[in-house]
């Protein structure tokens, strides 16, 4: 019996819920193509948003439901402009790798020995962070976790390890010109 009673209850509030939905989805559709989302990520965002709504019913019942899927899609549009623009850099990124001319196998052995050389010279602090952070791409936070460290430590590491890495280049390169 309350099993039936159960059901009755769930499928009145998908009723509602869809009610809701069909509702409002034209509007928040619109809403979010002003916001510069296209028309078909902004129907998703508006579906999302609605099914929300339907994972929080019985707190949102007699509240706010559409307001609460008004700030869902407002999160949701937030994070689609933040994929996009991640998207986009990376593309900039790999376009920008390809319009560069590769060096050829010998300039880069060199600078390769020479950053290595220059990187081995490193207090053993700052170049563990440099190399966590920058040869292995880790996180401030990983690169913390492995050294047993806070992360200000390992900021401070890194920073203090990249400038004088620069200054070491720096005077290499100096140096490599007045000897010609």
């Amino acid at each position: 019996m309350t099993d039936d009673v159960n059901n009755g209850e769930r499928r009145s509030a998908h009723e509602e819920i869809a009610a809701l939905y069909e509702m409002h989805r034209k509007r928040m559709v619109g809403w979010l193509i002003r916001q510069g989302v296209p028309e078909d990520v902004a129907e998703e965002i508006a579906m999302d948003a609605f099914l929300a709504v339907g994972r929080r019913w019985e707190q949102l019942r007699d509240q706010a439901p559409v307001p609460y899927a008004y700030a869902v899609g407002g999160r949701l549009c937030g994070a689609y402009w933040r994929t996009r623009a991640r998207h986009r850099r990376a593309e900039q990124a790999l376009q920008h790798k390809r319009s560069v001319p590769p060096k050829d196998a010998y300039a880069a052995l060199i600078d390769n020995m020479v950053l290595t050389d220059a990187v081995a010279q490193l207090p053993p602090r700052q170049r563990e962070a440099v190399v966590l952070r920058h040869l292995q791409q880790l996180s401030v936070e990983e690169t913390a976790d492995i050294m047993s460290v806070t992360s200000a430590t390992v900021k401070t590491n890194t920073r203090d390890g990249l400038r004088a890495l620069k200054q070491m280049l720096e005077k290499d390169f100096t140096d490599g010109n007045e000897e010609e």
